[in-house]
C-alpha cells in the first residue's frame, strides 16, 4: 500500500471507533447555562455572581436570574454562586451531555446577614476639636420667618 493509502485507511478507523463508542470521545467545548432562583419562592435572582471554578470564567445573571458559560472539555466543572443575603452554593460534578451542554439550576438559601448594634445619642459632633463649637438658639417664629 501506499503511504497516503495507510493515512487514509487509519483516519478512516479510527472515525469508526469514535463515532461507535459513544463517550469516549471527549467534548471539546461546550457550555453551561442555567438559572440562579431563591430557593423557597422560586423567584429569579438577579445579578447573582456566578462562576466556574479554577477558570476565571464568570458572570452576574440577569435579569431573569439566567447564565450561560462557554466552557472547554466535557468536565467535571465546579460551579459556584453568591449574592449578598443567601448561603453561598456550590455545585460539583457537572459534565457535559453529548451536545455539549448542561443545564443547571442554582437555588441559594436565605441567610441573614448579622450586624452589631449602632448606639445614636444626642450631643454635638466633636472631632479634633478642643474648644466647644459655637451655638445658636433660634426660636419657633424666627424658624417660621425663614424662607
Amino acid at each position: 500500500m501506499e503511504k497516503q493509502e495507510k493515512w487514509m485507511l487509519l483516519a478512516g478507523m479510527l472515525a469508526v471507533w469514535l463515532w461507535a463508542i459513544p463517550g469516549r470521545a471527549a467534548v471539546p467545548s461546550g457550555q453551561i447555562q442555567g438559572q440562579v432562583v431563591e430557593a423557597k419562592s422560586r423567584a429569579p435572582l438577579a445579578e447573582a455572581s456566578v462562576w466556574v471554578a479554577g477558570t476565571g470564567v464568570g458572570a452576574l445573571s440577569d435579569a431573569q436570574g439566567r447564565f450561560v458559560f462557554k466552557v472547554l472539555g466535557s468536565g467535571p466543572h465546579t460551579l459556584q454562586a453568591t449574592y449578598i443575603g443567601y448561603q453561598p452554593v456550590r455545585i460539583e460534578g457537572i459534565t457535559l451531555d453529548i451536545q455539549g451542554l448542561a443545564e443547571e439550576v442554582v437555588e441559594p438559601s436565605e441567610k441573614p446577614i448579622s450586624l452589631s448594634e449602632i448606639s445614636v445619642t444626642p450631643g454635638r459632633l466633636a472631632i479634633n476639636c478642643t474648644e466647644p463649637a459655637a451655638s445658636q438658639a433660634l426660636t419657633r417664629e424666627e424658624l417660621q420667618s425663614i424662607p
